[in-house]
């Protein structure tokens, strides 16, 4: 009989102990490297907001920042806590731009139904005469 209640109390420590080092501590790592990242910015520096605005720091507060945006020098005041990452980032990359351009030229070319230019006049199928 103890025993299993032994094996049962023991299940439960492991389970714990599991989900500290895989849930709670890389948690804790990951708000500290931010808040960490937070409290290191300076002027000059460029960021990208957790809402997606870029701009360039031109002031730094207790809890909250002003950054300049864009070529009209917007500037906006917003909070530490808001900022997503230092430098700019990006979903887009050029090859997969270039891809696409490369894939609509050649569907211009080809003149395929449903793609590229529609300026020539499809052909019926030979079944609709």
């Amino acid at each position: 009989m103890q025993l299993q209640g032994l094996s049962t109390l023991l299940f439960g420590v492991v389970m714990i102990a599991v989900f500290y080092f895989i849930l709670i501590r890389p948690e804790k790592k990951r708000k500290k490297a931010m808040q960490e990242m937070r409290d290191a910015l300076a002027p000059g520096e460029e960021i990208t907001t957790i809402g997606g605005i870029i701009g360039t720091v031109v002031s730094v507060k207790e809890n909250s920042m002003v950054i300049e945006t864009g070529a009209d020098r917007v500037r906006l005041q917003i909070t530490r806590w808001a900022v997503g990452s230092v430098g700019v980032q990006t979903t887009e990359t050029p090859q997969t731009e270039n891809k696409v351009v490369a894939e609509e030229k050649q569907a211009i070319e080809e003149n395929v139904p449903g793609k590229g230019n529609k300026s020539k006049k499809e052909e019926k199928p030979d079944w609709e005469d």
